[in-house]
């Protein structure tokens, strides 16, 4: 068995095609900004494009947004400039906070299937997985929609459009 060197990974054109992961220098709250200016689509779309956002999953985008007070349909283009930069601390935030717990993901490597539930952070959701319980910040019901095929879980009281 031949191990990949580092250089022959990072020349993969998938590996190109990725984005700076949300904790280092390179993911910059202007890096955001720009990034966000060039698209229209809806956030929640965004933060899970691993071409935008490297390494941020549907339940850390659902939490990110939560915590920056997002609704998660808004679009990228309209996003203001403060908003933007506490989206980039809540993304930091959100994947440090579930790095500190243990990870979401609870994973056997001989099970190609494993769930992504029962890891330690999965205690600290706000949001995600949460429908129809009240929110920890306002009481609210916690709402469900569908996006790129996906669930996407807010509070509508605290993530207004």
């Amino acid at each position: 068995m031949r191990i990949a060197r580092t250089t022959e990974i990072a020349d993969l054109p998938e590996v190109k095609k990725l984005a700076p992961e949300p904790l280092s220098d390179e993911f910059s709250v202007e890096y955001l900004r720009a990034s966000l200016r060039a698209s229209n689509r809806a956030i929640k779309e965004f933060l899970i494009d691993q071409s935008r956002v490297c390494g941020l999953g549907n339940i850390y985008a659902a939490e990110a947004l939560f915590l920056a007070q997002v609704h998660p349909s808004k679009r990228t283009s309209t996003l203001s400039r403060q908003r933007t930069a506490l989206l980039h601390q809540a993304i930091r935030e959100i994947i440090t906070e579930a790095i500190d717990a243990g990870s979401t993901l609870n994973a056997d490597p001989s099970d190609s299937d494993s769930a992504y539930y029962g890891g330690e952070y999965e205690r600290y959701w706000r949001v995600y997985a949460r429908e129809g319980l009240p929110c920890v910040e306002c009481g609210a019901a916690i709402k469900r929609l569908k996006q790129a095929g996906r669930s996407t879980f807010y509070c509508p009281k605290c993530q207004k459009r």
